[in-house]
């Protein structure tokens, strides 16, 4: 299958988004739930027609799109400035994804307890509790045994809290699963280097496609 600029910069955006999300519950203790519910639902998408539709659609990943574009342009998005923890995150997210494709027992297990958070989904509802315990379970026992370890850093008052604390590593585990559809779809570290451009161009026109719609709707 051929993939464009543009699904590359959709899945580096998933990236973003799970560690957007991630910084925000653990220093504010909520966070946009549309970004929440497609980036944990992106978990559970299988053979999907297009890059776009892991995440559901468009409006699914904007928060991704809007942080990745200030990341990389040094611009402020969502009143935040360029955030280096949140590129701690993205950094941990890739490295995991590359240590887990080496580990074939690891990576079978992984996937395969996938169907328990799943049909937790489809029982209590995406952001219910017991399917974010699901997920986080998973990355207790899977990918937070693996280096490099991810340190997330807030406060402790919304660290401390286990509906908090299960997201976030949900949401870890749902950043893995977009740098590994990241690299599927041709992504690699040395794109970050030499096509930063082209990347910056697929952002915008990404960003463009969504204000349209964001028109058309109130139309």
């Amino acid at each position: 299958m051929s993939y464009t600029d543009q699904d590359r910069v959709i899945a580096f955006a998933g990236i973003y988004q799970a560690a957007m999300l991630v910084h925000q519950l653990a220093t504010q203790g909520q966070t946009d739930t549309t970004a929440l519910s497609a980036t944990l639902n992106s978990l559970f998408v299988e053979n999907p027609p297009d890059t776009v539709s892991v995440f559901t659609n468009m409006e699914g990943i904007k928060l991704g799109l809007s942080a990745l574009r200030a990341q990389m342009s040094n611009t402020e998005a969502l009143g935040e400035k360029r955030n280096l923890q949140i590129t701690q995150y993205v950094v941990g997210m890739i490295a995991l994804e590359s240590h887990l494709r080496a580990d074939a027992d690891v990576e079978e297990a992984l996937f395969r307890r996938l169907e328990t958070p799943k049909s937790q989904s489809k029982h209590f509802g995406l952001l219910h509790d017991n399917t974010a315990a699901g997920l986080a379970l998973i990355y207790t026992e899977t990918l937070s045994r693996m280096r490099p370890k991810i340190l997330v850093q807030g406060a402790h008052g919304h660290l401390s809290q286990p509906m908090i604390a299960n997201r976030i590593r949900a949401c870890l585990l749902a950043g893995v699963r977009a740098a590994r559809l990241w690299r599927q779809t041709g992504g690699s570290r040395w794109h970050l280097i030499f096509l930063r451009g082209r990347y910056l161009r697929a952002i915008d026109q990404a960003l463009v496609q969504l204000r349209k719609q964001d028109r058309e709707d109130i139309h």
